[in-house]
Parts: C-alpha cells; structure tokens; sequence
C-alpha cells in the first residue's frame, strides 16, 4: 500500500513503545503507517552536524549491518550524521525512524523534506511531539531528544566534537539508563574528540559495526563491512586484510602478494574507487580512517 507522505496522524504512545522511560509523552504525531514491529528492535543515533568524510564512511558501514539486520535507527533529521544514517540506510533496503524538532507538518528545507518523504514510502516513520508546521526552535530539541532516546535501550554516537550536541544527548541518555556505544575516530580530527571522551567515560567502543547485531542477541553476519563485495581468497580481499594490520605502499604489497606490479595496481585502484581504500603519502589506509 503507498503511503501518503502528507498525512498526519496522532497516536496516544502506550508506556511499551518507550523503554522505561518514567515520563514518556503522551501524545505523538506521525506520518507513515505505524508498524509496531519497527519498536522492536530500534538504536538511536546521535553525531555531528559538520559530518566528515570519515563520518560518512563508517555510517555507510553501520547502515549495511543495520539493514541487513532489521536493525531501525531513530534520529532526528538535522544535516550531518542524522540525516546520512537515515539516507544510507534506505539505500540498503532499510527502514528509519526519523524525530522532527518541528510541528509534524514542517515541511523544512528541500533535503529535509525529501528523505523525510522516502522514509515513509519505504515503510518507515516520521514521528513529532508537535501537530501544524511550526519551524523547530531550541525550545523543542529536549522534547525531541525525549523521543530519540526513548524509543531504544541504546544510543550510538558516530561523530562528535567535545561541544557537540550529541555529548548532551548522550548524557541525557546515560541519565535514562540507556547503554552509550561510540565510534571511535582520528585523534587529528576535532569531531572525533567527543567520541573519545565518551570512550573514557566508559562507553562501550565499536570497533565493528557487526557488534550491532551483539546487541540484540542476533548472530554474526559476514560480508557487510569493508570487505563486502570482495570475493574471499582473492588478492583484493588479501589486501583489506594486510591493509588492515598496518598502511602498506604499492610496492609492499606487491611483494607480500607474489605478484606482478600492473595487477596489483589494477586491485588499488579498483578498492581505492569503491571508498575502501585511501592512499596518504604513497602508503595505503583502509578507507574510514581518516577525516576530512
């Protein structure tokens, strides 16, 4: 059935679509076609609007685990970070829960107003605590944030700099009982510093987006992350695996792989298009380590 992206509808939220919270809203306006099966297996993701390269590499990666998985993410709808794990996500055949600081009817700016559209023609939600079209103003992030938060056990937080907005998520978060996950990023990049005070403030580290599905008791999957689409005992799947030990050069490789030049700058080529590989310096890195 094609859902219509202009209707609005309210629904009184029983207590079991929050996560114990001890105050959930009431009341809440959305747009799509509520599934309450989406509730049931929800992270929420929080990270910077001044998203990297780096950022939206990793998000890419979390989005296919994600996918795979039946894994739904609720975000709000802001650039940067909320916005790419919404999009990427769609990109992979998933479904996404986005939270508007806006009346549920604000339309916001052409980007926004797009994927707010393709999340609910892909079966997902658009959720408000508001009804009409009033603009977001600072006032309704905390009962947005509420919602976000709300809606799963766990935060995950991608990117974020010391005074970003999502270290205030996250805290409010942590207050509510909810477990913090974070990523951890380049130590030269300033929106990586708050993902890494989050580490230390003992924030569970996700080194691999498959530990995704450790959350929800699922088993392990194979295929989804750098590797993905590299066939195995391949010299390209090679690579990724000594790439991934320490930054090698062209001629390195050459030489641990046992073959000639030409094929092995063939396969560099080839890794560095589809964004898993980087080249710094003549040496190369896997493809999410480096920020902009």
């Amino acid at each position: 059935m094609k859902r219509d992206p202009d209707s609005a509808r309210i629904v009184y939220v029983a207590q079991k679509y929050y996560q114990d919270l001890q105050t959930p809203p009431q009341d809440l306006y959305f747009k799509g076609e509520w599934d309450c099966r989406l509730f049931s297996r929800t992270i929420s993701v929080a990270g910077t609007r001044k998203m990297t390269r780096y950022g939206e590499l990793v998000t890419g990666e979390i989005a296919g685990v994600m996918a795979a998985s039946g894994i739904i993410p609720v975000a709000g709808l802001m650039e940067g970070i909320d916005r790419e794990i919404h999009r990427a996500v769609l990109e992979r055949g998933g479904r996404s829960i986005a939270v508007k600081a806006g009346g549920i009817d604000w339309k916001g700016r052409g980007e926004e107003a797009a994927l707010a559209v393709e999340i609910i023609e892909a079966g997902g939600l658009v959720l408000s605590p508001y009804g009409g079209d009033e603009a977001p103003s600072p006032g309704r992030f905390h009962s947005r944030n509420k919602i976000i938060t709300g809606l799963s056990q766990f935060l995950l937080v991608i990117e974020a700099a010391t005074d970003s907005h999502a270290l205030k998520l996250a805290e409010k978060a942590r207050r509510s009982g909810r477990t913090i996950l974070a990523v951890p990023g380049p130590i030269t990049s300033s929106r990586s510093k708050g993902t890494a005070l989050l580490i230390k403030e003992k924030a569970l580290i996700l080194t691999d987006p498959l530990d995704l599905r450790d959350c929800f008791g699922l088993p392990r999957l194979s295929g989804t992350g750098l590797s993905a689409g590299v066939e195995p005992d391949s010299p390209g799947r090679e690579i990724l695996d000594l790439i991934s030990a320490e930054p090698l050069s062209a001629d390195q490789l050459t030489r641990k792989l046992g073959i000639p030049v030409f094929e092995t700058g063939a396969l560099l080529t080839r890794l560095c298009l589809s964004g898993r590989l980087v080249c710094r310096n003549g040496k190369y890195f896997k493809g999410q380590i480096y920020a902009d």
